[in-house]
């Protein structure tokens, strides 16, 4: 009585689950057959880095061709397919505001696993673009002066305030302070120039108006004496 089968099997993909039932019949004709079963040959693997970091990290990685899967790319910027069975791929990085070099690449797996497939990310920039306008202010004398602006655009965004149309020495932030002010900086303008590595966007002008500080009272004529009759 044969009570174990063995057959061997050849030509299997790679990276792929075979199911397969056992059937069998003995010398008076009688039949049986096994419960199901299954297997799995062995699957190779494609990883690769997106570099920097910062376009990588998120990025979505696709894999089309003799297999499809959709990877992400870990904070590293490093990406890896597994389980694949031999045969021609085409991957595809994406991530928003970035573009790829290149931008996918075809490859081949052929029993044994694949490293090094490896994009660069280009950041795409954005010009500046003033969001909110410095406003015109209005002090009195002996008082400060405070503008202020917002902008948009690619980081990193830099700033430089000018006072009639001259840069103002150290004045590189989103807002800018005046010294004590005096009447003569009345009428005095104020903008400023956003830049980023794509170009810069300059302001409006704002308007400074210094009143004149209120004086106190002073008696200049002291009242005289009086005599009547």
């Amino acid at each position: 009585m044969v009570t174990s089968h063995q057959v061997t099997l050849s030509g299997l993909a790679s990276g792929t689950t075979y199911y397969y039932q056992v059937r069998s019949t003995d010398s008076t004709n009688n039949q049986g057959k096994s419960g199901g079963h299954r297997f799995g040959t062995q699957g190779f693997s494609i990883s690769g880095t997106i570099t920097p970091g910062q376009g990588g990290n998120g990025a979505t990685v696709k894999l089309g061709g003799a297999s499809s899967a959709n990877a992400t790319a870990n904070s590293l910027g490093a990406y890896t397919f597994t389980g694949l069975p031999s045969g021609s791929y085409v991957i595809t990085p994406s991530n928003g505001g970035y573009t790829f070099t290149p931008a996918n690449q075809n490859v081949t797996v052929t029993n044994a696993n694949l490293t090094g497939v490896n994009f660069a990310a280009n950041g795409t920039t954005t010009a500046p673009a003033i969001t909110t306008q410095p406003a015109n202010q209005m002090v009195t004398a002996g008082q400060t002066a405070t503008f202020s602006v917002a902008a948009s655009g690619t980081a990193p965004l830099s700033y430089q305030w000018q006072k009639n149309g001259a840069n103002i020495a150290g004045a590189a932030s989103s807002s800018y302070t005046t010294p004590t002010t005096t009447t003569a900086d009345s009428g005095s303008t104020f903008e400023v120039v956003v830049s980023n590595s794509a170009v810069s966007a300059t302001s409006s002008a704002a308007t400074l108006t210094v009143n004149p500080a209120a004086v106190a009272p002073a008696v200049t004529t002291q009242p005289a004496n009086q005599m009547v009759t």
